[in-house]
């Protein structure tokens, strides 16, 4: 019977703690350059507040390439941004949804991954 108790407790406490899911909605803006790294690995060049140096960003979580779009609606002299959600549940930050809205598909350039032992390179963008 104790058993049966603490299997109950615990599909209940794995219950509360799974359905507990934080939605959380962010935008990266000022963005001067985009490297496609993978699928749907991303990151960006923007500028360093206070300084006249650049960093790169990128959005964390898991994700498959149909939670990015593209969205060539910027228009020529303004800069690029970046929109995304994300949800954190069970330990993991998954990316519900990332809208990289660029000039032209051509301000997307290749960028490195390295899987370790498995392997590294560059993406080549083709156009």
């Amino acid at each position: 019977m104790k058993i049966l108790r603490l299997v109950i407790l615990g599909f209940l406490l794995a219950l509360a703690v799974g359905c507990n899911n934080e939605i959380t909605e962010g935008k990266i803006v000022n963005v001067e350059r985009i490297y496609w790294h993978e699928g749907c690995k991303y990151s960006f060049t923007v500028p360093t507040e206070g300084s006249l140096g650049f960093h790169n960003e990128s959005v964390p979580g898991l994700c498959t390439s149909d939670d990015v779009s593209i969205i060539p609606d910027v228009p020529v002299g303004e800069k690029m941004w970046v929109y995304y959600v994300n949800t954190f549940s069970l330990g993991d930050r998954f990316l519900n949804k990332m809208e990289i809205h660029v000039h032209t598909l051509a301000d997307i350039n290749g960028g490195g991954w390295n899987h370790g032992k498995f392997g590294h390179g560059q993406t080549t963008v083709i156009e």
